[in-house]
């Protein structure tokens, strides 16, 4: 494992060591240390989606409560604007939430002491190339990407319903171009990085979604199963200790 982590992860921070001071080799603890500052950095760049999401979810909340019907001629505008909100919401706390656990635990096993450097780099390496913790870390962006055009598709609508006709309409499509234009540019963005596309996230959130909704439809029948089964028993005992009470 050791001889792993040397080829992996230890030689490129070797050489950015040896670049700064040729004459001097690191130790394999300070290209340990060399790591774990890199493995910072990654977490904050992580976290600072996070602050970004913290922000949008408050705007789209805040809008959100302070939704006036009366304003929505078209009862339409009016669902299809709350839905947009809670879907920007819901999605940028999700983000937060995320973002923040890998943030903290993050940082809570490069800052151990009872192990040296080169253990939290491992450790460190473990955790982040978790499957599960890789997949919510994707799906948090993918959520961040998708909720902006879904932000500015609401605001467009809100537009439509309080301006007159033509400007609300003008803005409208405005709005709507600038967030399929910043989906595209996030699709051709994941695309280079070669990571999966946009359109693939929401397949599976999709998915996520359905599975979710399956599971919590199987238990309330299970719950109203339950409960006639008791309901039944319940009569059966009623009524037998009023047969009883006539009998005696």
């Amino acid at each position: 494992e050791n001889t792993d982590l040397m080829t992996t992860q230890l030689r490129p921070a070797a050489r950015r060591a040896s670049i700064v001071s040729p004459r001097v080799q690191p130790t394999a603890e300070q290209q340990a240390e060399l790591l774990i500052e890199k493995y910072k950095e990654r977490l904050d760049a992580e976290n600072e989606i996070g602050v970004t999401a913290a922000l949008i979810a408050g705007f789209s909340l805040s809008m959100l409560t302070a939704v006036d019907p009366t304003i929505f001629e078209r009862p339409p505008l009016l669902y299809v604007y709350v839905l947009l909100l809670s879907f920007v919401g819901g999605f940028n706390m999700l983000n937060v939430i995320i973002s923040s656990f890998v943030y903290f635990t993050g940082h809570r096993i490069l800052s151990k002491t009872r192990k040296g450097p080169r253990d939290n780099a491992r450790d460190f390496v473990a955790f982040w190339d978790n499957g599960t913790y890789a997949f919510l870390r994707r799906l948090s962006r993918d959520y961040f990407v998708l909720s902006i055009p879904m932000f500015l598709i609401a605001v467009g609508v809100q537009l439509l319903a309080v301006m007159p006709l033509a400007l609300g309409a003008t803005a409208f499509i405005v709005l709507f171009l600038l967030g399929a234009l910043g989906f595209k540019c996030s699709n051709l963005l994941q695309e280079s990085m070669g990571a999966k596309p946009l359109r693939a996230a929401t397949v599976e959130s999709a998915q996520v979604v359905l599975y979710l909704v399956r599971g919590l439809a199987t238990s309330w029948r299970r719950t109203e199963a339950a409960e006639e089964e008791g309901e039944d028993v319940h009569g059966v005992l009623k009524s037998s200790w009023s047969f009883t009470k006539k009998e005696a």
